[in-house]
């Protein structure tokens, strides 16, 4: 069973980086659309008609962006990966160790500016309930997103570049 799941013709890597293209674009959607909207103005309809149409429009446009912008990054990291997969030479315990450190500070940084932008804590009491939003700007989100990114990235270089490529053992 497990077989089929994972056999060459049902899973390519062109069907799986479709599919994470889509996944990832529909997860920064549902963080980005509010934001951006935000951005554009649209929370400042006075119609109450037009306001969810507008966000709808925003939230098809951001997806738009975000799948471009995730599948150009996915290739970019593909050709990379043969790039990196074809040389055999490696760089020094020194500049692997670097790598995997500032990607790990990059990592923490994204968390940190997360945090920092959610200091903005709204809330509101009525006598039905009580509300607490916390809302980070939008400019602080996509550095968020960036740094992790970065982070990721180093990280992953750093550990390719710890990794020594097999040397064929000659036996006399």
């Amino acid at each position: 069973m497990s077989e089929q799941l994972f056999s060459q013709q049902t899973r390519t890597p062109a069907k799986i980086s479709g599919m994470a293209c889509i996944v990832v674009a529909l997860a920064l959607t549902l963080l980005a659309a509010r934001p951006f909207a935000d951005v554009a103005g649209f929370s400042q309809v006075e119609n109450s008609d037009f306001r969810v149409p507008l966000f709808i429009l925003s939230s098809v446009v951001v997806f738009g962006l975000v799948l471009v912008l995730v599948r150009t990054l996915i290739r970019l990291f593909q050709a990379a990966a043969e790039l990196l997969g074809r040389t055999n030479s490696r760089p020094t315990l020194a500049v692997v160790l670097t790598l995997i450190i500032a990607g790990t500070v990059c990592v923490l940084a994204a968390l940190v500016v997360e945090f920092y932008g959610v200091r903005s804590i709204r809330i509101s009491a009525s006598s039905v309930g009580a509300s607490v939003t916390a809302n980070a700007p939008f400019m602080l989100t996509v550095l968020a997103i960036l740094a992790f990114l970065a982070g990721i990235a180093l990280a992953a270089v750093g550990v390719w570049g710890s990794i020594r490529p097999e040397t064929p053992v000659q036996r006399p």
